[in-house]
């Protein structure tokens, strides 16, 4: 189990260091740029069992989690090989809970987590998106690139305004996204961070 939650930790393992960078550099829950969406603001009814596979500095490991949206609230649940739980995220508006159901520290803070999890998966750019072809808007203080195919969407990067950090993140949708259902696997390229999850929905 230790193993499991340990992989969490590629997320924002203190002293990890962004693509490029020179000396590592420690993280703290808000240095991690962007801003949370509002749970409330989220597609309903959403529930998803995940398989997810991290691999930061050679080293790969894997866990599996569920994510679930109701009522206006994001649930993030880890499971352990047993299927019993690990680790629970809830995002209630911009608050963030989270327990730990095992005893080990957890190496992550939660809103490392749900950044990645809504940059994936609950970002809405603007309307009518090209069903083939690109596009480039701004979304916060990030320069947002994205690439459609046969109607969905293929291919989506982030890169920061003020270049803080420099680099980009990639997230691939390998048979492409419609709305928020995603395809049955998304790599994430964390450039930012040093980091990959592929991530397979069960």
């Amino acid at each position: 189990m230790a193993r499991a939650l340990a992989i969490l930790g590629c997320l924002v393992l203190c002293g990890c260091a962004g693509a490029g960078a020179g000396a590592p550099r420690a993280l703290d829950a808000n240095s991690y740029p962007g801003d949370l969406i509002d749970s409330a603001a989220l597609p309903d009814g959403v529930f998803l069992r995940q398989r997810i596979e991290a691999t930061h500095r050679g080293r790969t490991e894997s866990f599996s989690a569920v994510v679930q949206t109701a009522d206006g609230v994001l649930t993030v649940l880890a499971l352990t090989p047993y299927g019993s739980r690990a680790m629970l995220i809830e995002q209630r508006g911009q608050a963030i809970h989270h327990e730990l159901f095992v005893d080990v520290p957890l190496p992550v803070p939660p809103r490392f987590v749900l950044l990645d999890l809504q940059r994936t998966l609950f970002l809405q750019g603007p309307p009518n998106p090209p069903a083939d072809g690109e596009r480039t808007f701004e979304w916060q203080a990030e320069r947002v690139f994205e690439r459609y195919a046969g109607g969905r969407l293929r291919e989506r990067s982030f890169e920061r305004l003020d270049g803080e950090p420099s680099g980009r993140i990639t997230i691939r949708y390998l048979e492409g996204q419609s709305g928020s259902q995603p395809p049955a696997h998304i790599e994430l390229d964390n450039g930012w961070l040093g980091y990959t999850l592929r991530i397979t929905t069960l």
